[in-house]
């Protein structure tokens, strides 16, 4: 069964992925070829996802072709269908994990709610303290810098406005 969920999770990727490299890269093939596909971005905005896109292109095709070779009872690696522990207890490996995907799912989350201004420090201090079980000083001390230098770098520096979110849009917007 776990060979299955991780077939699957191969092709979600990989469809994820070409569905990025489509929709950045069309205006490329469009230059080049003169057909006319629809446009998914435009030259500058679809540089980066082309270029990030190309690599994980082929990671994923290398991840399906893995997975797909993959024996469910493998006797010669038994632990092979089970996500990688380390030398951590199964206790402590899933705790980890369950502070990783809530980080991951919490920030944009957090972005949505109040904004980046103040999202990039709570989501690095809570990240800090909780995940990493970090001391309040430097989980205090690192988040502030994180909020100083994102306000500094995008807000002073490049003069990109920055919302506020939906619960503090009304307080600062």
């Amino acid at each position: 069964m776990k060979n299955r969920s991780e077939i699957a999770l191969s092709i979600v990727a990989l469809v994820a992925v070409v569905w990025v490299l489509t929709q950045s890269s069309t205006a490329y093939l469009n230059q080049i070829t003169g057909l006319g596909l629809p446009r998914g971005w435009g030259t500058r905005s679809g540089l980066f996802p082309t270029v990030v896109g190309l690599p994980l292109f082929v990671l994923a095709v290398l991840q399906l072709i893995a997975s797909l070779r993959h024996k469910e009872g493998d006797a010669a690696n038994p632990e092979a269908s089970e996500l990688s522990q380390g030398d951590l207890p199964a206790d402590v490996f899933k705790s980890r994990m369950i502070a990783i995907v809530g980080a991951i799912v919490g920030f944009p989350i957090a972005v949505w709610l109040i904004g980046f201004t103040f999202a990039i420090p709570l989501v690095t201090f809570l990240y800090l303290k909780v995940a990493s079980r970090e001391g309040w000083g430097i989980s205090l001390a690192l988040s502030a810098a994180a909020g100083v230098m994102f306000y500094l770098m995008f807000v002073i520096a490049l003069g990109i406005p920055v919302r506020s979110g939906l619960l503090l849009s009304p307080f600062f917007d």
